[in-house]
């Protein structure tokens, strides 16, 4: 059982070793495309095709200067962060694939989904700064008005395929586009 769980565990750590990379080059590919429009220097004309942008962006993130509040709950208001991460990676879990698919994958992704908005509460409540709580409250209260047009969408194809399963009703969503578009 110990061995199951190393297992799991070190396939979780490489599938989101790569939906991190896949997101580095994503970015890659869009400053890319903003470098033609503006005509601007940037991975278009630094580096070998701009590969090392990717690379030399996250090396600037971990060694930027972190501020942090005098009056602040220091461990959580650092740990915040990553555990937000932590739950935005957690939803790449279950994307559909052809060989594995779960029946109740919508359901898993809704309930990720609706708790990501603790970190956020999390980083507001423990920078013990009133303005801090209020811009997250604020934020808070977007993504859940967000979350609730969403979910409507999500239950309209879930209805009209019969199925909790996003594989089946991406299969689903392909032949009656027409009908889940918000009017």
């Amino acid at each position: 059982m110990i061995i199951e769980g190393l297992i799991f565990l070190l396939v979780y750590l490489i599938f989101m070793l790569l939906v991190l990379l896949t997101v580095a080059f994503f970015t890659l590919f869009e400053r890319k495309v903003m470098g033609l429009i503006h005509s601007r220097l940037g991975p278009n004309k630094v580096s070998l095709l701009g590969l090392l942008q990717p690379i030399l962006d996250a090396l600037k993130l971990l060694t930027k200067a972190k501020l942090t509040p005098l009056e602040s709950n220091y461990y959580i208001y650092n740990i915040s962060p990553h555990f937000g991460l932590s739950i935005s990676l957690l939803m790449w879990l279950r994307v559909p694939s052809c060989s594995h698919s779960i029946s109740y994958s919508l359901l898993y992704f809704m309930v990720v989904g609706s708790v990501l908005v603790i970190p956020v509460l999390m980083g507001g409540w423990s920078s013990n700064s009133k303005y801090s709580l209020i811009g997250r409250l604020r934020s808070v209260a977007q993504t859940i008005s967000y979350e609730a047009v969403m979910t409507t969408l999500m239950i309209v194809v879930c209805v009209l395929s019969f199925s909790y399963d996003l594989l089946r009703m991406s299969l689903f969503s392909t032949r009656f586009v027409f009908l889940v578009f918000p009017l």
